[in-house]
């Protein structure tokens, strides 16, 4: 998987709406979402294999920015590298690297390791490589103490939605 694009996802808006499975974990979050159960989500953005699985947007963010240059990458490859590596190791699981953090996450196909950036507001950014996926949450939950469990929370119904990885050998 290629990660140079998702740090442009955050800054590219969903705009296609689909429709998630009656009765799978992402419409049930959208009922919750709808419903104003979890604060201010504008958008979810869930990406397998490089392209996009289900993207919705649920309005009051920002519109369509694009930041690429001629469809060219404006970030090296290598800084992106760097980024995802870990330099500082903060806890027994728990490692920082260039704005990312990394932590086990437990998903339905069991513990994953996951890079992650996060912002005020819920705002989550996550790449699950034993996926091949990257899920942003775009939120506006600013200073809230529970922002951040609820971009959680749709973070496990889109793994939930998800086929699950192969096993690791």
């Amino acid at each position: 998987m290629k990660y140079g694009r998702i740090l442009l996802a955050t800054l590219v808006a969903v705009t296609t709406p689909a429709a998630a499975a009656q009765g799978s974990p992402l419409a049930q979050v959208e009922r919750q979402i709808a419903a104003g159960k979890l604060g201010k989500i504008a958008a979810i953005l869930v990406e397998q294999h490089g392209q996009p699985v289900y993207t919705q947007r649920f309005g009051g963010m920002t519109d369509r920015h694009d930041i690429r240059s001629a469809g060219k990458s404006i970030i090296p490859e290598s800084w992106i590298r760097e980024m995802l590596q870990s330099h500082r190791q903060i806890g027994q699981y728990v490692h920082y690297g260039y704005l990312w953090w990394f932590w086990p996450y437990t998903s339905p196909a069991g513990p994953q390791g996951s890079w992650m950036m996060q912002g005020n507001g819920g705002n989550i950014v996550a790449i699950f490589r034993d996926y091949d996926a990257v899920i942003v949450v775009q939120a506006a939950n600013y200073n809230k103490p529970d922002a951040h469990a609820h971009s959680l929370r749709i973070i496990e119904a889109a793994l939930a939605s998800l086929p699950a990885p192969p096993p690791k050998r």
